[in-house]
């Protein structure tokens, strides 16, 4: 069973799902794609949306699909 605090978390993105399958940290992506773990955490939370370049860097980066990481309604399984 999880914790209560555990279950009122939101949850992950997509995109934060698919850095961890790819065993990538924040920091790591961030720097691989030349932003800052801050900005790229903005991103992850919505709070920061980016450019259609810079999403493109994060998927090539994570060599995944660009539609499975920015969809809006994604359920599609990422392998963690």
């Amino acid at each position: 069973m999880q914790p209560l605090k555990d279950s009122l978390r939101k949850p992950r993105s997509p995109l934060v799902r698919a850095r961890g399958a790819c065993g990538v940290s924040q920091s790591g992506l961030a720097q691989t794609i030349g932003m800052s773990a801050a900005w790229l955490s903005g991103v992850e939370t919505g709070k920061i949306t980016a450019s259609l370049q810079q999403r493109i860097a994060i998927a090539r980066a994570l060599n995944m699909p660009l539609g499975l990481l920015f969809s809006e309604d994604t359920d599609e399984d990422i392998d963690e």
